[in-house]
This record gives C-alpha cells, sequence and structure tokens, in this order.
C-alpha cells in the first residue's frame, strides 16, 4: 500500500519559511449531479500552513498540489480517529465490567476522550514533524 495522496489547493499566504495553500475538501458525493437537491454533498475549504524553504517560488493565488504520502494519512487517522475509539471503548466495557454504574462509566469514557484529545494537541508540534506535507506547482 504505498503511494502519495494528492489535493489541488490555492496559495492564500506565502511566508518567508511557509505557505498557507487552502484545499477543498469534498464528501463522497461531491460528484454527484444532483447532491444539491438532496443536501448530502458537502464541501468544506481546509487551510493548511506548509514549510517550505522554496515559498518564494510560489505566487498567491497560485493553484497548487498538496502531496503527502499514503503512510501519512494512515498515521493521521490512527491517531485523530482509532487511538481515541479504542480508548474510550475500552474504558467504557473495563467500568462496566468492574460493575461501575452506565452513567459514571460513560463520563468517565467522555472524559478519557476529552483528556485524549486535550494530550493531542498538547503534543501538536510533535506530531507535525512527523506528518508532513509538500506543495508542488501544477503542470
Amino acid at each position: 500500500m504505498s503511494g502519495v495522496i494528492t489535493h489541488r489547493g490555492v496559495v492564500t499566504e506565502i511566508f518567508p519559511d511557509a505557505i498557507l495553500v487552502t484545499i477543498r475538501s469534498e464528501s463522497a458525493c461531491g460528484g454527484c449531479r444532483v447532491r444539491k437537491q438532496c443536501a448530502m454533498g458537502e464541501s468544506e475549504d481546509k487551510t493548511l500552513a506548509i514549510p517550505s524553504a522554496q515559498a518564494s517560488y510560489f505566487e498567491k493565488g497560485e493553484t497548487v498540489e498538496v502531496v503527502t504520502e499514503q503512510a501519512m494519512g494512515i498515521k493521521a487517522v490512527v491517531w485523530a480517529y482509532v487511538l481515541p475509539f479504542l480508548s474510550v471503548m475500552t474504558a467504557l466495557l473495563v467500568l462496566l465490567q468492574a460493575g461501575a454504574g452506565e452513567l459514571v462509566s460513560g463520563l468517565t469514557s467522555l472524559g478519557i476522550l476529552a483528556l485524549y484529545y486535550c494530550v493531542l494537541y498538547l503534543l501538536r508540534h510533535r506530531l507535525e514533524k512527523e506528518i508532513t506535507f509538500k506543495v508542488r506547482k501544477t503542470s
């Protein structure tokens, strides 16, 4: 499962050592012709700050490709979704088996989830070094 993930984006800001790129994230039905009638087609703009030694090479408003390795995408999914799900479910099942009430078990599991995301937020700079993006000009 090796490969790259690419998204088209637009350069919105240029700094000496980084550029801001806005990408449009669309749902799976983003290409459907009737998505506006069913209201299921969602899209959202996301802005990424991408460190680049060649930031001056790009121009504001230019269309570029944001590239990352598929392994980076999988790592991001594990950190953002898989680990918190496993921690909540484990805490919930252990507490219920230990005889704690449903309310206590549920609230404690949610507290663990909040704590997990707080720790993830505190470690965001370390994660930014592990999960990297590159930007390249479109041809």
